[in-house]
């Protein structure tokens, strides 16, 4: 069973308890065998003290900065792949409404950039699919099952004319299980639906 990963703060707080209690129960025992002498010892336990303090400081400082520098390289690497992909990628709000596209998305629409394609598609039920009730049985499913996979339909391009396109999404949760968003990939399969018709004709 694979266990979700907890966030950053807590992680840290979890880190710093057992640290705390490890440092505690040994570094008491070593100071109580080595300096037997009440005076001594207290002076030890003012230093350990302030051992502990100073060496839990720098582990969080250390421990929380190597957790962002992995954050930010993943955020980074996605980036690239976001940018740099053949196939179209996007991320939608619930009712499916853009939030972001990739180049290859835009482009695959006829539009010159993702922020033109951002701009001047405000309700893609109406203005990318054709059919309506398609994008309704799109949204129906992923919102039952959390994923659609090949989903067929015809979208219209910026300057009207019709494809056929084939998408694969997943419904994204928050951390309390309730749906945020989803993202998807879509890919421009009209050539190949036009083989299938000439093959049958």
């Amino acid at each position: 069973m694979k266990f979700p990963r907890l966030p950053l703060a807590t992680r840290a707080a979890l880190w710093y308890a057992l640290i705390g209690a490890l440092w505690i129960a040994l570094s008491d025992r070593v100071a109580e065998a080595l300096f037997p002498n009440p005076v001594q010892l207290t002076i030890i336990q003012t230093y350990k003290g302030w051992a502990f303090v100073v060496g839990s400081a720098l582990f969080l400082l250390f421990y929380i900065a190597r957790e962002n520098r992995i954050r930010r390289d993943a955020q980074e690497e996605f980036a690239s792949l976001f940018g740099q992909a053949l196939e179209g990628i996007y991320q939608a709000t619930l009712d499916g409404q853009y939030t972001k596209v990739n180049p290859a998305l835009a482009r695959m629409y006829g539009y010159e950039a993702p922020e033109e394609m951002l701009r001047m598609v405000t309700d893609v039920r109406s203005q990318v699919h054709v059919e309506a009730m398609m994008f309704d049985q799109f949204q129906n499913n992923l919102q039952r099952n959390g994923f659609v996979e090949n989903f067929e339909a015809q979208h219209r391009r910026k300057d009207g004319r019709v494809i056929w396109t084939s998408t694969t999404a997943r419904l994204v949760r928050r951390g309390d299980g309730t749906p945020a968003y989803y993202e998807g990939f879509v890919t421009d399969i009209t050539n190949h639906k036009a083989a299938e018709t000439a093959l049958l004709e």
